[in-house]
């Protein structure tokens, strides 16, 4: 419940759309997680997608989206269980910014613009393994 309350204060705080990248250590020093790599990968990956750009409007609103939700769960996340929570927030980021009404093109374009980092590479193609089956 306590959640679900924060989640809604975030989302209807007028700097829920507010995040950028340097969000994530911010986060990892106010928690004091230890899960120094994670914390840096996810600011990495998350620089990535707020420099992707793209022609199509819901596209470009889907990963700007996507990214904020992302830092919006992971400021909820305990710190013991960050990384497997990340997979299940990807999907679950994914699917309330409406991957599942895409069309194969758009998704496409996600993976492309997303990519496939060498790093934490099975941790990734976790993700992208539960997102394939999401819808």
């Amino acid at each position: 419940m306590l959640r679900l309350i924060v989640l809604l204060i975030l989302i209807s705080s007028p700097l829920a759309y507010s995040f950028d990248c340097s969000e994530y250590l911010k986060i990892k020093e106010s928690k004091k997680c230890t899960e120094a790599e994670f914390f840096l990968f996810s600011q990495k990956r998350c620089l990535h997608y707020q420099n992707q750009k793209t022609e199509n409007k819901k596209t470009q609103s889907f990963i700007n989206e996507v990214r904020e939700c992302l830092i919006q769960e992971t400021q909820m996340s305990p710190c013991d269980q960050i990384w497997n929570k990340n997979i299940t927030d990807h999907t679950q980021c994914f699917k309330r910014y409406g991957y599942c009404e895409m069309n194969f093109s758009q998704r496409w374009e996600i993976f492309v613009l997303t990519g496939f980092p060498s790093e934490q590479s099975t941790h990734y193609f976790k993700i992208f393994w539960d997102t394939l089956f999401l819808c």
